[in-house]
């Protein structure tokens, strides 16, 4: 234990690591070095940050609304019109604004095609472009720092998601503004179909 840390880090039983995938196979090969699990900073008291305010959770919305807004005319060539899916994401004491459009009945072909002119078109805007693949599906990763883009093309479905910023929504802001800003997004969204 240590006196910076006083109750936090103490000495366990190594085999404590004996059913993990990984840290079992590191400590059969390496008997000889010492593991030191620390505690998840995620679950710390600041692990989310200070509380967002009304305006942070506006303005995270608003660049999810600018965003779906500049992409929407290259997936509408391929999709339906019904409006994407808009929710939040809670995850660590932090939420994320999520937009979600699944283009199905394309194919594959025709989804690596859309992923390609999503590339052009947000490269052009200057984002941060990283396509790849995962799990042999071609996969276009993106972001501009206020909001992040995943599009994954595969045989059944390309699907285009937008995350917004992770905010801190806390209880002390109020429940109803949160909804409100959700609901406004949708309707924003829903009408430029």
């Amino acid at each position: 234990m240590s006196e910076a840390n006083p109750g936090r880090l103490h000495r366990v039983d190594p085999s404590l690591l004996d059913d993990d995938p990984f840290w079992s196979v590191v400590r059969r090969r390496h008997p000889d070095l010492d593991v030191v699990v620390l505690p998840d900073a995620s679950t710390g008291p600041d692990a989310a940050g200070p509380p967002a305010s009304v305006d942070e959770v506006r303005r995270a919305a608003a660049a999810l609304q600018e965003t779906w807004r500049g992409i929407r005319p290259v997936v509408a060539e391929h999709a339906d019109p019904a409006p994407p899916s808009i929710r939040w994401q809670q995850a660590e004491g932090q939420r994320c604004l999520v937009l979600k459009k699944a283009v199905t009945g394309i194919g594959q072909e025709a989804g690596t095609e859309l992923l390609q002119r999503l590339f052009v078109h947000l490269g052009e805007q200057g984002w941060m472009l990283h396509p790849g693949g995962r799990d042999g599906l071609p996969v276009l990763r993106a972001t501009d720092g206020q909001v992040a883009v995943e599009a994954i093309a595969g045989p059944g479905a390309t699907v285009v998601t937008l995350t917004s910023v992770p905010l801190a929504v806390t209880s002390e802001l109020a429940p109803e503004v949160v909804q409100a800003v959700l609901d406004d997004l949708r309707t924003e969204v829903a009408s430029w179909e």
